[in-house]
């Protein structure tokens, strides 16, 4: 296997100016909030443009999810917050939760996916999925859902006939603006599926002014074009940053110096690559007596093998205790496996590298192109 070695250095965001800031309601925020330039511009182009379609495409960890749901912490918007994976969606409860706190609101949030669904109406039988669904859409100032519910509900495919058409009037009176979280991981049938549903507000509910923000360090160049094509205003906010220390950018990096290596793997892909260096792992963690890392690979199957693999390498050698997080891991072991301090190595899939916020120093994955690539560095 090939192996080439790259030394990252830091990176620092600018923070917003008095220029950035100027005609935004600042008050509202927290006294140790400092904005960064890429959340004060998004907060402008929400609040004081035209543009009905916002993208953000800062980098991986500057706060995006942040400069996103400034206009319901600080405007009173409501607004449906879509993630394209469930597992996002719990793991985002808890930033939304403390940004209610910060900001100092009484607002009301729910979860919107399946197994929240089943669970409410499991607590009251007299309920109904769809009358469940209608009265969150009803009551709640936040829903945090995913893009594949959403299109459904939007588009006469969700529930009787009935409420087939609840749904698509309730959607866009009940909203503000609307929030696609790492959009860039949609596929193409999430893209034009997102795209008609905003063409077809558009057409029905032009009193409603909705907005539409987009957070994705990479946003594709085909949506951009259909959104235009498709008489929508956009506004495009980047990130500014700096690989050394200066006034006026954040104190810290927020992204840390990193050693790369990059292997290229054989036909027998990761599992064998694991093999080949089990020493330098052992060596690292021997070394590295509270390290903890995370080891993302492409398939259920090649991290069940992985797991047992180094459960019998390291528990059983009481060298480190290791924990698994796929989609078909059960809820308990995947949460002992993210918050267990005792657990040092994670063998997971995609369900952990999609926005899943945890600390590490030491990550291991794969990638099968560019985009998988990103997101996991990221």
């Amino acid at each position: 296997m090939r192996t080439l070695n790259l030394k990252l250095g830091p990176v620092y965001s600018r923070l917003a100016d008095d220029s950035d800031l100027r005609g935004l309601n600042t008050a509202t925020l927290p006294a140790n909030y400092k904005l960064r330039h890429h959340q004060a511009q998004t907060w402008q182009a929400f609040s004081n443009s035209g543009a009905n379609v916002i993208f953000d495409t800062a980098l991986t960890g500057d706060g995006k999810s942040l400069a996103g749901q400034l206009p319901m912490l600080t405007e009173g918007k409501y607004a449906l917050l879509m993630y394209p994976t469930n597992e996002l969606i719990k793991d985002q409860v808890k930033q939304v939760e403390k940004y209610i706190k910060d900001f100092g609101l009484e607002r009301t949030y729910q979860t919107l996916y399946s197994d929240s669904i089943t669970e409410e109406v499991e607590k009251n039988a007299s309920l109904s999925r769809s009358s469940t669904i209608l009265s969150w859409l009803s009551d709640r100032d936040y829903i945090l859902s995913n893009p594949d519910l959403f299109h459904l509900m939007s588009s006469y495919n969700y529930g009787s006939n009935q409420n087939k058409r609840e749904y698509v009037y309730h959607i866009p009176e009940s909203i503000d603006y609307f929030i696609f979280d790492e959009f860039h991981i949609f596929g193409p049938p999430q893209v034009i599926e997102v795209m008609n549903i905003l063409s077809y507000h558009k057409v029905a509910a032009p009193h409603r002014h909705l907005k539409y923000v987009f957070l994705s360090a990479t946003p594709t160049l085909m949506f951009k074009k259909l959104l235009e094509n498709g008489g929508f205003q956009i506004k495009e906010i980047k990130g500014v940053y700096s690989s050394l220390p200066a006034a006026g950018y954040t104190d810290n990096p927020i992204v840390q110096p990193v050693s790369l290596h990059l292997h290229s793997l054989n036909e027998k892909g990761a599992f064998a690559w694991a093999e080949e260096h089990l020493a330098e792992l052992t060596e690292f963690f021997h070394t590295n007596r509270k390290a903890k890392g995370v080891f993302i690979v492409n398939s259920v199957a090649t991290a069940k093998r992985l797991v047992a693999y180094y459960k019998r390498e390291f528990e059983d050698k009481a060298i480190i205790k290791v924990g698994e997080n796929t989609g078909l891991t059960d809820a308990k072991t995947r949460l002992d496996a993210m918050e267990n301090p005792d657990v040092q190595l994670i063998i997971a899939t995609s369900t952990v590298d999609v926005g899943v916020d945890f600390k590490i120093n030491l990550l291991i994955f794969e990638s099968y192109n560019a985009g998988t690539f990103i997101q996991r560095l990221g």
